[in-house]
């Protein structure tokens, strides 16, 4: 216990060192214009599964029980507005081509901050190939996310036709139990989301061992924040103090505070890895940051194999 302690301890003050308020901003910002992008792709991959009519339910129904009401109405009505484009085939591959580049954005940005927590950054003169390297690494990110948003919708429909076969009020504690179980698989595929982003993203050679604890961290941070942020919403009344604004308020809030918890985990992942033999040395693209952290060593450049 006292080792976990001081790991959260100590990474607390590498966020704070990081300047994760301001990388936090930077991230709502791309994150706000990357969310419907991110949402229309995984719906589309949706309904050749279940069905336009019922994908559409059950993403809303998944986008309510994740960020709660509000918020999810407003994720809804932005991606309702992107989805409403006309045109031929070559209209569709311009529009997927734009979606993609722009939920790749965030993606980028997410590297630079995570780079910045494992003091790493990508080797000056890497030219174009470089550019389209990073480039790529984001698209296939925005296309892992949507595979992982897409096994969260088949879990949530298997689930619910194993509620109708088995009424689990029938069986005593059995509402306590499928609750459980709800909560598990919510758990299970957040930390399965961070993970991945956490191990593949930044420019630095970390291990899975490393990785689990730290996402399982942040997702008992986003999960619990998730309550105590809607609780907060739902009594202060965001939308109607803001009002037409209202909506758009809402998902800066839930996308700033989720910006902070993502990068907090990251600096715990850190932390941790440091208490645990891990360096994160930087990749071969990659060279140790300039300006470390005073209370963090800097990881040393990976020999040659």
């Amino acid at each position: 216990m006292k080792q976990f302690l001081t790991t959260v301890r100590e990474a607390f003050t590498l966020w704070e060192q990081s300047r994760s308020a301001t990388m936090g901003a930077a991230l709502a910002y791309y994150t706000l214009f990357s969310i419907p992008p991110l949402l229309v792709i995984a719906l589309a991959a949706a309904s050749l599964v279940f069905g336009q009519e019922a994908a559409t339910g059950q993403m809303a129904a998944e986008l309510e029980k994740i960020f709660g009401e509000d918020v999810a109405a407003a994720m809804q009505s932005t991606v309702r507005n992107d989805q409403q484009t006309g045109g031929g085939p070559l209209a569709m591959v311009i529009g997927v081509a734009v979606l993609l580049f722009g939920a790749s954005g965030v993606f980028g940005e997410l590297q630079t901050s995570l780079n910045t927590i494992w003091q790493v950054q990508p080797k000056p003169g890497r030219g174009v190939l470089g550019i389209i390297k990073d480039r790529f690494l984001s698209f296939t990110l925005v296309l892992g996310t949507c595979f992982l948003l897409l096994v969260s919708l088949v879990l949530s429909t298997a689930l619910s036709v194993v509620a109708a076969w088995w009424t689990p009020e029938s069986v005593p504690g059995g509402t306590y139990l499928w609750q459980g179980i709800h909560a598990v698989v919510g758990f299970g595929v957040v930390t399965l989301l961070f993970a991945f982003i956490y191990r593949f993203l930044p420019d630095a050679n970390i291990r899975w061992s490393e990785v689990w604890v730290g996402s399982a961290v942040t997702a008992l941070l986003f999960l619990a924040g998730k309550q105590i942020l809607g609780i907060y919403l739902a009594q202060k009344g965001v939308t109607s103090s803001y009002g037409a604004a209202g909506s758009l308020v809402l998902m800066l809030i839930w996308v700033y505070y989720t910006a902070q918890v993502f990068l907090f985990g990251a600096s715990f992942t850190r932390v941790y890895a440091l208490h645990h033999g891990g360096r994160g040395e930087p990749m071969e693209n990659a060279v140790p940051l300039t300006s470390p952290s005073p209370c963090f060593p800097t990881p040393a450049k990976q020999s040659g194999n």
